[in-house]
């Protein structure tokens, strides 16, 4: 059985993580190639945002057995 406090925690994240590449994605491209920092913000944004998306699905999987 899915644990809905797991999921929809995982979703949170996820959404919280696009909201925030959104933002950063109103910058140009020279802006942000120019600024470590939120390049790097960019970068880590896609890394949570990816692993939410997997531990999601690996929790519906496995509570389908």
């Amino acid at each position: 059985m899915v644990d809905l406090l797991r999921l929809r925690a995982l979703l949170e994240r996820l959404r919280d993580e696009v909201s925030d590449l959104r933002r950063l994605a109103q910058y140009d491209a020279e802006t942000l190639l120019a600024d470590r920092d939120k390049l790097k913000s960019v970068k880590y944004g896609f890394v949570v945002a990816i692993e939410a998306c997997i531990d999601a699905g690996q929790h519906i999987i496995a509570s389908e057995g």
